[in-house]
């Protein structure tokens, strides 16, 4: 009775260990890089915004992180980061002066974030904004990567070369 219950702990432990290793081949790799201009040279606030989606999207469950562009299904290459008043909203100041009162509508100013999302020969344009710190934009923008990895998903994993 010994015996059977050994080989039925072993056979379940190795069956637990295929399933790790085919779930694990089957998430989707990917490289973040900061887009360089015609000179080669990087701008810090790309660096920057690449540093902070690359730990929000390491955080996404069916996506695996590389260190190698050549090594990665999805490329997403932070293009620029800039400010921008947005148009609709904003934020209202009142001014009290000696009895009077003076209602102003001002624009909010939000952070917005570049980037182009490649797989082989496509790639599109992804943009994240909001009045909130560069950080949590790209935390947006790892969301909207994310649908777009999911909504892609089996077209990915068909371009992936066989045998990885």
């Amino acid at each position: 009775m010994a015996w059977r219950t050994t080989l039925a702990v072993v056979g379940s432990a190795g069956l637990a260990c295929w399933a790790f290793a085919r779930e694990a081949t089957q998430d989707i790799t990917v490289f973040v890089s900061a887009a360089t201009d015609a000179s080669g040279f990087v701008s810090p606030d790309a660096t920057d915004s690449a540093k902070d989606l690359s730990d929000a999207l390491r955080k996404k469950k069916g996506l695996r992180l590389v260190d190698r562009k050549e090594r990665a299904d999805v490329w997403i290459r932070i293009d620029r980061r800039f400010t921008r008043n947005r148009d609709s909203g904003g934020r209202l100041e009142v001014d009290v002066d000696n009895a009077t009162a003076t209602i102003r509508q001002r624009p909010v100013e939000e952070g917005v974030l570049v980037a182009t999302l490649s797989v082989g020969d496509y790639s599109t344009e992804v943009t994240a904004a909001a009045a909130w710190t560069w950080k949590s934009i790209a935390g947006q923008l790892a969301k909207a990567v994310e649908r777009w990895i999911n909504e892609n998903r089996e077209r990915v994993l068909a371009r992936r070369p066989k045998g990885e």
